[in-house]
């Protein structure tokens, strides 16, 4: 029988914890282009990782646990909702992702902790980190319409923009559609953590924006990231992967066909 909790426990930081790996550093990075949460409970000196989603998505939750694993002392477990059950875990605080959150956070007029794009995004995006973006907040769109959606609403009209700049730059063709009502970006180190499956604890805004990949985009995107995505995400793709092994070669592959 699976533990459920309201709360996590968490141990205070560990100086002894190792420096981020490459592919830590790629995690974070797509993370926080998407749902991502870090944490401070030091007024900004130090900061832990937080992920959370819905217990559907638990597959995706147990593949970022592995990775940072060395960093966590309780594993991913079910917390209890007013709405549901989620599912996810928290890492020590770790000295490596202070450079992450001064990135992605910034102090408005008011206090408040927001998230936004750094402007030098561009020096740090790969396959990778897109990958995890897109398992985060992409999504394929609506049976028979080519392309994708990254769900940037949680962003100002300028991150996006910078973003889709940044993804056209790497070969990616976007636009930048206006939608009608939804949320705004006051998510912050010190608020109540997103969901990864959408931004929650937020006040409604008038307009958001989001990204759209266009069709010739896709096909820029969908063989790079493809590698570093989770079997669980595979639905958010409009293709089929029929997949074999080579007894020869002693190595499995698989062919992509669209429909």
């Amino acid at each position: 029988m699976r533990k459920k909790s309201k709360n996590y426990m968490v141990p205070q930081t560990n100086n002894a914890l190792a420096p981020l790996n490459r592919e830590q550093r790629d995690a974070i990075l797509g993370l926080m282009l998407g749902d991502g949460h870090l944490e401070t409970q030091t007024g900004g000196n130090s900061y832990r990782l937080l992920v959370e989603g819905s217990l559907k998505h638990k597959p995706y939750i147990d593949h970022l646990y592995a990775i940072f694993e060395a960093f966590v002392t309780t594993p991913p477990r079910e917390i209890v909702k007013s709405k549901g059950v989620n599912y996810g875990f928290k890492t020590l605080v770790h000295p490596g992702f202070r450079f992450y959150a001064k990135k992605f956070y910034k102090i408005d007029d008011a206090g408040r902790n927001i998230k936004g794009i750094p402007k030098d995004i561009h020096k740090f995006l790969n396959d990778r980190v897109l990958a995890y973006w897109y398992q985060d907040d992409g999504a394929k769109k609506g049976a028979g319409r080519s392309g994708k959606r990254i769900h940037t609403e949680g962003f100002t009209q300028a991150d996006v923009r910078l973003l889709a700049a940044v993804l056209t730059e790497y070969g990616i063709k976007t636009t930048v559609n206006r939608q009608g009502h939804r949320i705004n970006r006051t998510t912050g180190p010190n608020s109540t953590p997103p969901l990864a499956t959408g931004q929650g604890g937020q006040e409604a805004d008038p307009n958001y924006y989001i990204l759209n990949i266009t069709a010739e985009g896709d096909r820029a995107l969908t063989p790079r990231i493809l590698p570093y995505v989770i079997e669980h995400f595979y639905y958010k793709y409009n293709f089929l992967l029929l997949c074999f092994f080579s007894a020869s070669t002693k190595k499995r592959g698989c062919v992509e066909t669209r429909f």
